[in-house]
């Protein structure tokens, strides 16, 4: 099957400067973004993930998103996406069939997500879905405050 870009719903983010900040461990992501200005004023948007299994962040920029790999499948500048069919997904399934327990059925409910913003690119493979909150001040704060919170409930 042929890999599909599906448009995800979330916040969107400054064009000019979104300015992402992004924290992990082995399991959790937490990143967050400036959204674009509005009438409610400047904003932060902060994205939890749980349950990350790998992630890729920085090249490629705006100016030299045409040369992404999905670039053919829709992906366009400051959007998220879910990628169908994901051979990231795929490449990781087949690289785990070293180990002696391995079964494909452990790759069914990874996920692959793409966040496009200007100066850098997001991209990771999770099993659980992301939540989406919003919050105003520091962005590395309120980022740094949502990735203690995943800690604490670990």
């Amino acid at each position: 099957m042929a890999v599909q870009l599906k448009r995800i719903d979330v916040p969107g983010c400054d064009g000019g400067a979104p300015c992402p900040v992004v924290l992990a461990d082995e399991n959790s992501l937490v990143f967050g973004c400036c959204e674009q200005l509005s009438d409610r004023g400047d904003s932060n948007c902060i994205i939890t993930v749980r349950g990350c299994l790998v992630l890729k962040f920085g090249y490629p920029n705006d100016e030299v998103l045409q040369g992404h790999r999905y670039a053919d499948a829709g992906l366009e500048h400051y959007s998220a996406y879910e990628v169908l069919n994901s051979e990231w997904i795929q490449e990781l399934m087949i690289a785990n069939r070293v180990h002696s327990r391995h079964s494909n059925s452990h790759f069914d409910k990874e996920r692959h997500f793409i966040f496009t913003f200007h100066d850098s690119t997001l991209e990771f493979v999770a099993s659980d879905d992301f939540t989406v909150s919003r919050a105003a001040g520091s962005l590395r704060s309120q980022v740094v405050t949502a990735f203690e919170r995943v800690q604490q409930s670990a």
